[in-house]
């Protein structure tokens, strides 16, 4: 074989072996056959994966009487069903992850609105509170719950199922959104003075206003309280004025205005994941005041007009989504040229936002389409779109050479998989399968967090190296020749080998080929020395 077949060969063999070997699996066949369980979208009410609850997850079934149900799952198919069904015109709505052990929701029915209590460890479902008013904004904070029912903030103790009436307010929906800053609640309320900041300590005596937001009748629908370290930011917008970033400390000298904004699309926010708190600072996904083209694009604020300031990506419209914090970074999925989502990081600077991982340097026709990023297990995992795979799932280091494929519809096939939730034993992800339908599946651990699999039997650790590898062959006595070549084909190492260490220390520092031969056959992956 010659040099330059072999070097075309070798590029061959890591487009197959970059197809990760971690196997993907159904959980259960909950609508049996090729008949679709989840629908092809999701909202927080409708069906769909809810939250990680312990080791399992929490998820929305709508059966084909149009009925929603809620399920768990620990990933097996036995660990896998209903928990509470509903019937005609009921819904969930209000779901907190509120302790190590319960988990919280609100079940609307024409009869009013129903709170339930939901214990991890066992799996009860007890009725906390009833009310024949809607339940709106509930809230946790230090073992109570908190919510409004018909203009009052009411108090429930889950435990005991003792409510109460914390404060009153006078004019139709004076509650119009509660947060949590500190060991306190911020209510964005109005009475007769318009719109009002509110701090409570759960007490009708602590329940004070304290900075006005708006003297006039309106109010803005939409607030999306953050807390981040000791501070509340939220939004709000006077009728036809812009949308205005705010943040509170919980008193009228430490609350105002960061800046003008043209537009916060929320069901991005929260559908997105395109806001967070991170190192101090919120990151969230805006319209910069005059932008009329309809895009978004990633700002930061640390709670001060200086440090609230736009991030320019592309410059026009980069929509950043699913910010992930990963081994002491932030990433994210942002759209650089105006048609390719890339995987991006940011320190919270123009300098310090960069791509982390560019899709055109794993070969042409690639784009991270951006739906959906998780952290599981010391890896990103995230949705992407090649044309050699189709719509699959990737996981990544987070480096262009740790970058690889989990193809679960082999080939050109597209399996779109979305809603990656990440729990201790399983990364759980809902796709299109042809044999079963849109269902729920789990991707498996890998049988090494430290061994990278070439082909079954054969293993290349570690990678990266410093000055040696270990090979773990099919058979400890075979015979294979190992040649280490850089980028450019030329070969760097070259030596027979068998199985166990080999040492490599004057192989520079950099990006290699490791390619192993044996009777015609070839192996190949990636290897960086440190």
């Amino acid at each position: 074989m010659t040099k330059h077949s072999l070097f075309i060969l070798v590029n061959l063999c890591l487009l197959l072996t970059s197809l990760h070997a971690q196997p993907v699996r159904l959980v259960k066949d909950i609508t049996p056959g090729t008949g679709s369980t989840f629908s092809s979208d999701f909202t927080p009410t409708d069906d769909g994966i809810i939250s990680a609850f312990g080791n399992s997850i929490l998820f929305i079934v709508k059966d084909a009487d149009q009925h929603f149900n809620l399920w768990v799952s620990d990933g097996e198919e036995d660990g896998t069903y209903p928990l509470h069904g509903l019937s005609d015109g009921e819904k969930f709505n209000g779901f907190i992850n509120a302790d190590d052990d319960h988990f919280y929701y609100v079940v609307e029915t024409d009869a009013g609105s129903f709170l339930y209590s939901l214990s991890k460890s066992t799996l009860d479902t007890i009725q906390v509170y009833a009310n024949p008013e809607e339940i709106n904004y509930l809230t946790y904070l230090n073992g109570q719950l908190y919510f409004e029912v018909e203009d009052a903030l009411i108090t429930v103790d889950p435990n005991s199922q003792v409510s109460k009436l914390v404060y009153q307010f006078g004019s139709f929906r004076s509650i119009r959104d509660i947060g949590v800053l500190n060991d306190g609640l911020i209510l964005i309320g109005g009475e007769s003075n318009g719109t009002e900041l509110y701090s409570s300590d759960g007490t009708t005596a602590g329940t004070k206003a304290f900075y006005q937001l708006n003297s006039g009748s309106e109010f803005s629908g939409d607030y999306y309280m953050t807390e981040v370290d000791g501070q509340l930011f939220f939004f709000y917008n006077k009728p036809s004025e812009p949308y205005v970033l705010y943040v509170t400390d919980g008193t009228k000298a430490g609350t105002k205005p960061l800046i003008e904004l043209e537009r916060i699309t929320f069901i991005n926010l929260e559908k997105g994941r395109s806001i967070i708190g991170w190192e101090g600072r919120l990151f969230f996904r805006g319209r910069a005041l005059g932008n009329g083209s309809n895009q978004d694009e990633l700002f930061v604020s640390d709670g001060t007009v200086a440090g609230t300031f736009k991030i320019d990506i592309n410059n026009e419209w980069s929509k950043p989504a699913f910010f992930t914090p990963y081994n002491g970074e932030l990433y994210f999925m942002a759209d650089e040229y105006g048609y390719v989502f890339n995987v991006f990081k940011t320190d919270g600077t123009q300098a310090g936002t960069v791509r982390a991982i560019d899709p055109w340097d794993l070969g042409s026709g690639n784009s991270f389409g951006g739906n959906f990023m998780v952290e599981h297990n010391d890896s990103l995992y995230f949705y992407a779109d090649r044309s050699a795979v189709g719509q699959e799932l990737w996981v990544s280091g987070v480096s262009t050479s740790s970058t690889s494929c989990i193809d679960i519809v082999p080939g050109s096939g597209s399996s779109v998989p979305t809603q990656m939730t990440s729990t201790d034993n399983y990364l759980f992800l809902i796709y299109h399968s042809e044999e079963f339908g849109k269902e729920l599946f789990v991707l498996d651990p890998p049988t090494s967090g430290t061994q990278d699999v070439l082909s079954e039997g054969i293993r290349l650790y570690p990678n990266p190296f410093t000055d040696h590898v270990m090979i773990d062959l099919a058979s400890k006595n075979d015979n294979w020749f190992l040649e280490i070549l850089d980028l450019d084909g030329k070969t760097v190492f070259g030596q027979a080998v068998q199985e166990g260490k080999v040492d490599l220390p004057d192989v520079p520092a950099g990006m290699y080929f490791a390619v192993l031969q044996k009777d015609g056959f070839v192996f190949a992956r990636r290897l960086m020395k440190l």
